[in-house]
């Protein structure tokens, strides 16, 4: 009679989510640790794959094409990411195996892995660009590097970021040991901490280019490449222009650039909080206690990323930085002002200054 009460006592145990290993008394999973919330993971994707869609018809009617390979792109990754999770949260079951343990699909553990890990570089790449394209209207002289170069480092140290990561991805989650997916762990955790020391960087020029535009304080422009032919003509051109001069821009446009520098500045804010809390994740390791909390890759992943993309689409420059008609090179310094207020335009002139000292 007790040899029976057992059994159906371990049957019932072993039927149900949160279910123990026979032999050590702790529950255990397979590649997880933890049984994948499906409904999130759905709520998420959900979120994400809404977001994309709204993009992309954003991206269209702006016609800043880069946004498809970026925002648009980084969007679906995130999305297959959690619909990955929400796979492996419903098809999760109980392998009777070794006393028993929760197992998930190994091809929907390997995508939430690579999906999820390299998703935000894309973001970040569009936050590189965009604000290329506004420090070349709100005035380049307020920036040490010119536009293209600013845009051209970024976007390579972000590719760099986001081979790293994917590489380790794909090793962590393909490892058949646990030595191996330490390895794969390893490299995205140099990817990662790569890809915040760009976001520094980046983010060190953004609050400079936004102090020295509100302060109207040019500074003189660095140039890596003044080696090459084509950057030894920019710099004479824009020695022959006076300066880095913005382009003609009316109190609205200008207002409306404004907050798409404050668009940008929040979505780096949100992605860098993730890089941060994915790096510590890592190096606790695939046992650690903070990936093996669900909830905090939730609040410290899925959510900072959502919203880094969600406010792309309520400030997006579909509204705040429209496609500019390609304009003749400027000819001369008297062609635009020099001083930042004189690209406020009026129906009858255009106020001219003289140039301002470096600082």
């Amino acid at each position: 009679m007790s040899n029976d009460t057992t059994t159906a006592t371990e049957e019932v145990l072993n039927t149900v989510v949160g279910s123990v290993n026979l032999y050590t008394g702790k529950v255990v999973y397979q590649y997880f640790n933890y049984n994948v919330d499906s409904l999130t993971a759905l709520i998420f994707a959900g979120v994400f794959g809404l977001s994309t869609l709204i993009h992309f018809g954003q991206t269209i009617k702006s016609k800043h094409w880069f946004l498809m390979y970026t925002l648009v792109l980084g969007g679906l990754i995130e999305t297959l990411g959690w619909l990955s999770r929400y796979w492996a949260g419903q098809v999760a079951e109980w392998a009777e195996e070794s006393g028993g343990y929760w197992a998930s699909p190994r091809n929907a553990f390997l995508f939430q892995i690579i999906f999820l890990i390299i998703g935000p570089a894309f973001l970040a790449a569009a936050n590189y660009i965009l604000l290329g394209r506004l420090i070349e209207r709100l005035g380049q002289r307020y920036c040490r590097l010119g536009y293209k170069t600013y845009t051209g480092l970024f976007i390579g140290g972000d590719l760099i970021s986001l081979i790293v990561q994917a590489l380790g991805g794909a090793m962590a989650s393909m490892a058949d040991t646990t030595e191996g997916a330490d390895s794969g762990a390893r490299i995205m955790v140099i990817g990662v901490i790569w890809q915040m020391v760009v976001m520094l960087a980046f983010t060190w020029l953004l609050v400079e280019f936004i102090f020295r535009y509100l302060k109207d304080r040019p500074v003189r422009q660095v140039h890596p490449f003044a080696w090459t032919k084509n950057a030894r003509a920019r710099i004479a051109e824009i020695e022959a222009n006076g300066g880095h001069c913005p382009a003609q821009m009316t109190w609205g446009e200008e207002r409306r650039a404004k907050w798409m520098l404050a668009s940008i500045s929040g979505s780096t804010l949100l992605i860098f909080i993730r890089s941060i809390y994915r790096t510590v994740e890592l190096l606790d390791g695939w046992t650690g206690p903070l990936i093996s909390n669900q909830g905090l890759f939730n609040w410290l992943d899925g959510v900072p990323i959502a919203l880094s993309l969600v406010l792309l689409n309520v400030l997006h420059p579909v509204f705040l930085l429209p496609v500019q008609p390609r304009q003749k090179n400027i000819s001369s310094p008297m062609d635009y002002g020099n001083n930042r207020n004189s690209h406020y335009i009026s129906s009858s002139q255009t106020r001219l200054q003289e140039p301002q000292a470096y600082y």
